[in-house]
């Protein structure tokens, strides 16, 4: 196993008026393949920025961003979209479910976009636990259930790496323990890499890898010898 990501000297830069607004600033640093990544920092420090821009929804400023053996800021705008269908999984903190379309059907919708290499949108439900709710539309299930469901469309196109963004910031303590078991769960039964944005600092302890984000910059990399069972997490 390998570096999987590596941000180098990545800069992301707004303007405001005369003003340069940093949102990231000289970010560095790299995440080895099939860990469980914690990017954390309070609201306003960057951490989004970062997910955004190793998902591939964004372009750096400048710098180099190298991500399952891309690099992002070289890639044109089709073959970034192309990568990001491919290569990521996402879950986010709102579901982003299509209320048209019942459990099953949202997770065909992503598979749609990876035949290639999608598992099957069945089994990838039967993992999250939610077999019997397939024919569920969102407005019929729980937050939880819902974010399981956004759990498993993220995982049955078969991506390399998850990213996650607050995924647990909408649900209750409980449920959001059951979702973060769920998610650790599928990334090691399926060999994939975990990457995590969260302010939440109780969370450090059960991830391999804690980045912490300040104003746009790592402020200290940690890493987890032995990550503790999410069990027993108390926030």
């Amino acid at each position: 196993m390998g570096k999987i990501v590596e941000f180098k000297n990545v800069n992301k830069t707004y303007k405001s008026g005369s003003e340069i607004i940093y949102a990231s600033k000289d970010l560095s640093f790299s995440i080895e393949e099939g860990e469980t990544c914690l990017i954390l920092g309070p609201s306003g420090s960057g951490k989004t920025t970062a997910l955004n821009l190793l998902g591939g929804m964004d372009y750096p400023t400048n710098g180099e961003i190298k991500v399952d053996n891309y690099n992002l800021e070289k890639l044109p705008s089709k073959e970034l979209t192309l990568f990001r269908r491919n290569h990521i999984g996402f879950v986010f903190q709102f579901y982003n479910l299509m209320p048209n379309l019942n459990a099953l059907e949202n997770i065909e919708l992503a598979t749609e976009l990876n035949k290639k290499n999608a598992l099957d949108s069945k089994t990838v439900l039967k993992l999250v636990g939610l077999e019997d709710r397939e024919k569920s539309f969102p407005s019929q299930l729980s937050g939880g259930e819902q974010q399981r469901v956004s759990i498993a469309r993220a995982i049955a196109k078969n991506p390399n790496i998850l990213l996650c963004d607050e995924p647990t910031g909408a649900l209750d303590y409980n449920t959001g323990k059951q979702i973060f078991k769920i998610i650790f769960n599928l990334v090691k039964q399926e060999h994939k890499t975990l990457v995590v944005v969260s302010h939440n600092v109780v969370l450090k302890d059960v991830f391999d890898h804690v980045i912490y984000i300040h104003s746009g910059s790592v402020s200290k990399n940690e890493y987890n010898d032995n990550p503790l069972d999410i069990d027993s997490l108390i926030w």
